[in-house]
């Protein structure tokens, strides 16, 4: 039996080993075909489509000599050509034809250079029967005006039904030859091809000439038309991955958006989100009056809204992808680093979007921290299952499984992908999601990534929180970080702290907030109000989306004066989305009126038990027995009403998803929030900041840095709900922590998140005020967390913030040019014109950050706001320690001195009002040049 090969349907094997196959084995191929003939009908060929465009490809010979072509479809289709719709490749014995309207889905077409002797293909003549490649041959191809020498044709093994079906004018000249297990077009039949010991059986292949039209058309079909197993393209690689995006990623990822589109809601008597509203979701218990009933509109929903796209975020990220710009060559790793509610999801998914539907494609891979296991060496593992998953649904929608798409691995996508110019992207979304015993091996699992991008060419890209980049930045070898070449990160100019961070940190992209232009357009396209949110957070994209699906819920809900802030929004969304779960599960079980209602009340209860559940030991995830306690996938507890289909429901609204081995809340800073509520702040706080000290080892297993922010809500509630009369004293603690212990990262880090978020820090000013004693007693251990952007970010009225500066400077360091300058200055050679000056914003590269630098950008920005509170230094004769003969008098003298002409009219009323005019008449008569001055 050696030498028959594989039986693989049913059909007469011939005498030389092939096998005639039956004519209907593959009908959608038969669809896919198209058939050539002249004007009178009579038959010249076949050929078939190789581009979305409508470019046939078919033999020379059955369009030689043809002034008028006509094409015939399936269904009846038919088009005419002319032959000025013809390339002529007769060297080849291939033409190329231009067609329209034909309606026939392309056939992917080999990417090898050679086909082997022995392979099995499939051929069109008369019916679909099988043959086997014998060789590679010299044939000769005779046409009309002249003959042409083939050097590599193929050879095709066939029975004798076979080689009369392939006889001169028989049809099936420009027939695809077919892999017959990938699919793939290997050759195109010729009837007119002749050798010195045959002239039937030959078939031209299509290779890949160096340029031409051919070679066009085979690079477009390989980068558009998806092949499998051996013959895996381009094409397959994006299909495979953008399948990826489509499981993995948030919904709309490929579309450019995240999210679902939220049905209307009615309600009888209800308003727009007001500040203090949502009794439901501020509250663990019950609420003390039921919601007012909504109802979904069916088939009315809204539509999803592009997110504003924000164009220096979008060009860095994409010429990072893309390996192109001045800093391609500096690494293959970038983190996108923000806090939660700015946005990274959403700037992942536009990237995603626009490397799928740009004019080259590029191939990505949507990567979830929470889909990490404990024994993953390396993110390849996490991309390995990724690929899997689509590769099942690849195959299913190919009604095939998935062993028939051949072995694909992520390195073979990457090298494949690498070969073509256009790098695999991943994108890890959320890093510190990943299980706690994968998050203690985090050096041996970077130091694997960062092996195995090398091998592969691939690139990561990480979207997370400061948190977890701090530590896992500097994990990763320095020659891979994006932006590292120059010695400092990308950079995006959205606010303070932006761009390389602070001093030492790895580089990075930081996401903040919206600027004012990308949250003016973000309103419009929401609909929201200019004035419907405090200014701190009318610029925040996640309070701005949240509103925007409350307000399109409620659509005739009457309008409210008083701006609101994110706490209202947050608890308006919650009680909204706990409204929606109860409708659709009342929907369910036939309930009605009060029932609603009440049903509302018990599903925001269990909320609430889940964000509580989630402070357990992990990452802020609901494990899988904990979340089927609270929402019950079967018959529910009479306590809770009764019922069936919980969650589901809840999956379906979208509050919670899975995430890898459990579930968590859809929005991270929701989470946060709502998960502040339930925490015992005391004892979080005892435990990470105010524990006494053990001996090494001794420590319970540490508290994940991203983690800090329940407890950052929690103490942002405090003041919410009782002012600085609970919160002071709390914060006072931290900052004596920072007494006993200048490295605590818990302290540090608490106080600053805590003053940044709260919307008036004026009733903090003693906090403010010992923290700013304690930086400069600890002028070189303080801290870089409390740098000058901490304090210009302060939501403080003018006086107050430079009153803190006027404390703050003296904690400057000298820079290298100042050293050895007393207050007049050394002794010059030639006279001074007037003081050296730097531009306002710019600081020698490698000195720490000065709050004198701070002062004169703000005075720079603002000069007839700031100089009234400059003036008020004039009686500080404290010496700086950065320049022992200078004191904070002269240092505001000489500020005001710099950039007197910005504000000179309002600089002179000041002086006159604070009765300096005669000091200050005589600082500008002697130059000041005792130091370098902003």
């Amino acid at each position: 039996m050696a030498g028959r090969g594989p039986r693989t349907g049913s059909g007469r094997r011939t005498a030389d080993g092939t096998r005639e196959a039956e004519k209907e084995t593959a009908p959608g191929l038969d669809e896919r075909l198209v058939r050539v003939r002249d004007l009178a009908g009579r038959p010249r060929g076949t050929g078939f489509l190789a581009d979305h465009h409508g470019t046939l490809i078919t033999s020379h010979e059955a369009v030689d000599g043809l002034a008028r072509i006509v094409l015939h479809a399936a269904g009846d289709r038919t088009c005419v050509v002319g032959s000025d719709a013809v390339v002529p490749l007769p060297a080849f014995d291939l033409a190329l034809v231009r067609t329209e309207g034909l309606a026939v889905d392309p056939l992917p077409i080999t990417v090898r250079e050679r086909i082997p002797a022995g392979t099995y293909v499939r051929i069109a003549a008369d019916r679909w029967r099988e043959a086997r490649v014998l060789a590679a041959t010299q044939v000769t191809y005779t046409a009309t005006d002249r003959f042409h020498l083939l050097e590599d044709a193929l050879e095709l093994a066939i029975g004798t039904a076979g080689r009369d079906a392939l006889r001169l004018g028989g049809g099936a000249a420009g027939g695809p030859v077919l892999d017959a297990e990938t699919g793939a077009v290997l050759a195109v039949l010729g009837t007119a091809l002749q050798s010195g010991q045959r002239d039937v059986g030959f078939a031209v292949p299509l290779h890949h000439p160096g340029s031409g039209p051919l070679a066009d058309l085979l690079a477009t079909n390989a980068a558009t038309v998806p092949a499998y197993g051996i013959d895996l393209n381009l094409a397959g690689v994006l299909e495979l991955t953008a399948t990826s995006v489509g499981q993995d990623g948030p919904p709309g990822a490929l579309a450019g958006y995240v999210g679902r589109t939220a049905p209307r809601m009615s309600a009888s008597r209800t308003g727009a989100p007001q500040r203090g509203a949502g009794n439901c979701a501020t509250s663990p218990h019950a609420p003390a009056a039921a919601p007012p009933p909504f109802t979904a509109l069916a088939g009315e929903y809204t539509d999803p809204v592009q997110p504003v796209e924000r164009s220096t975020i979008a060009k860095e990220l994409s010429a990072f992808a893309e390996a192109t710009g001045a800093e391609a060559v500096t690494g293959t790793v970038l983190a996108l680093v923000g806090a939660p509610g700015t946005g990274r999801t959403t700037e992942l998914a536009a990237l995603a979007a626009r490397r799928n539907r740009e004019a080259n494609p590029a191939p990505t891979l949507w990567l979830r921290g929470a889909d990490l296991k404990d024994a993953d060496d390396s993110v390849a593992s996490a991309a390995r299952r990724s690929l899997e998953r689509a590769v099942r649904i690849v195959a299913a929608s190919r009604s095939q499984l998935p062993g028939d798409l051949g072995e694909l691995t992520v390195e073979r996508l990457a090298r494949l992908a690498a070969r073509a110019g256009r790098p695999l992207l991943l994108l890890l979304d959320g890093p510190e999601e990943m299980p706690p015993v994968l998050a203690h091996r985090l050096p041996a699992w970077t130091e694997g990534t960062a092996d195995w991008l090398r091998d592969t060419g691939a690139r990561l890209l990480v979207a997370c929180r400061e948190e977890y980049w701090e530590r896992a930045g500097a994990e990763f070898p320095p020659d891979l970080l994006h932006g590292n070449g120059n010695g400092h990160g990308p950079g995006n100019g959205h606010g303070p702290g932006n761009g390389q961070g602070a001093e030492g940190d790895p580089p990075c992209i930081r996401l903040t907030d919206l600027t004012p232009d990308e949250a003016r357009r973000a309103r419009s396209r929401y609909g929201i109000p200019d004035n419907a949110l405090i200014d701190r957070d009318a610029r925040h994209p996640l309070a701005l989306r949240l509103l925007s699906e409350v307000r399109a819920a409620l659509p005739d809900a009457p309008a409210d004066d008083d701006p609101i802030d994110r706490h209202d929004v947050f608890a308006a969304y919650l009680d909204l989305m706990c409204l929606r779960i109860a409708v659709r599960l009342a929907a369910e079980n036939g309930l009605r009126g009060t029932a609603v209602r009440r049903l509302a009340a018990r599903v925001s209860g269990q909320v609430h038990e889940a964000a509580r559940r989630s402070l357990g030991p992990g990452q802020g995830e609901l494990d899988r027995e904990s979340f089927e306690a609270v929402f019950p996938w079967g018959p529910v507890p009479a306590h809770l009403g009764g019922g069936s289909g919980w969650a589901s429901a809840v999956l379906t609204e979208g509050l919670l998803v899975p995430a890898g081995d459990g579930y968590r809340f859809a929005h991270e800073e929701l989470a946060d929030w709502i998960q502040g509520m339930h925490l015992d702040l005391d004892e979080a706080l005892h435990a990470l900041v105010h524990r006494p000290r053990t001996p090494l080892g001794a420590h319970p297993l540490p508290v994940p840095h991203h983690r800090a922010g329940p407890v950052v809500q929690a103490l942002l509630l405090l003041d919410r709900d009782y002012g600085p009369t609970q919160l002071a004293p709390r914060l006072d603690e931290l900052v004596h922590a920072l007494d006993l212990d200048p490295g605590s990262w818990w302290a540090a880090r608490l106080l600053t998140q805590t003053l940044l978020r709260l919307p008036d820090a004026t009733p903090y000013t003693g906090v403010l005020r010992l923290l700013a004693d304690r930086v400069v007693g600890q002028q070189h251990t303080a801290p870089p967390e409390f740098g000058p952007d901490f304090w210009t970010a302060l939501a403080l009225p003018a006086a107050d913030r430079f009153d803190l500066l006027r404390r703050l400077v003296l904690a400057d360091e000298p820079l290298p040019e100042t050293a050895g300058i007393g207050r007049f200055g050394a002794r010059p050679t030639r006279p001074s014109v007037q003081p050296p000056t730097r531009p306002p914003a710019e600081e020698p590269e490698g000195a720490a950050p000065r709050y004198l630098d701070a002062v004169a950008r703000l005075l720079a920005a603002d000069p007839t706001a700031v100089q009234p509170y400059l003036t008020r230094w004039f009686d500080d004769e404290r010496p700086l320690p950065a320049m022992p003969h200078a004191t904070v008098a002269t240092a505001a003298q000489a500020l005001l001195h710099t950039h007197r002409h910005r504000a000179l009219d309002d600089l002179t009323e000041v002086l006159v009002d604070a009765a300096y005019r005669a000091r200050f008449t005589s600082c500008c008569s002697q130059p000041t040049s005792f130091m370098v001055l902003p």
